[in-house]
């Protein structure tokens, strides 16, 4: 980013890359998951995915307004589910079906080491954004806080 201002461009561009997602992905590299994990049963971890997952980088991630206004993004930005429900099934259509959201999903080391499929993030809308408000997560500069914006 080579403007004066990266955070405005990257909180106007945000949009228009969301928008053109059928899915987010957020990739979770965590060669130390067996130090949190090695007992969690995955079901533990789906009753809530996002404060139960212990890798330190997930844990930082979900502190940080820019990712917290990426999932807002991944959950608010017009989605065309019938474009891509021909293409998917399982948990996938499940997801969409239900939430009627574009899914964003999370899959760490623990997952790609265990063959495990990625976890479900619960739509950043409602009581969850209640809870974790773009507007309050940590930034490297307090200059951006009036750029966080939704």
């Amino acid at each position: 980013q080579d403007s004066d201002d990266p955070a405005a461009e990257l909180n106007d561009n945000m949009l228009r890359i969301v928008g053109m997602c059928d899915m987010v992905l957020t990739p979770v590299v965590d060669p130390e998951w067996k130090s949190w994990a090695a007992d969690t049963q995955r079901a533990q971890i789906n009753k809530d995915v996002a404060g139960e997952y212990g890798a330190k980088q997930w844990q930082d991630y979900w502190k940080r307004a820019w990712c917290l206004l990426e999932m807002f993004f991944a959950a608010h930005v017009p989605f065309s589910p019938e474009l891509v429900l021909p293409l998917i099934g399982g948990e996938v259509l499940d997801f969409v079906n239900s939430k009627q959201a574009r899914p964003h999903v999370m899959y760490g080391t623990r997952e790609s080491d265990t063959n495990q499929v990625a976890f479900f993030l619960m739509p950043l809308r409602d009581e969850m954004l209640e809870v974790k408000n773009p507007g309050d997560g940590e930034l490297f500069s307090e200059n951006d806080r009036h750029k966080i914006r939704y």
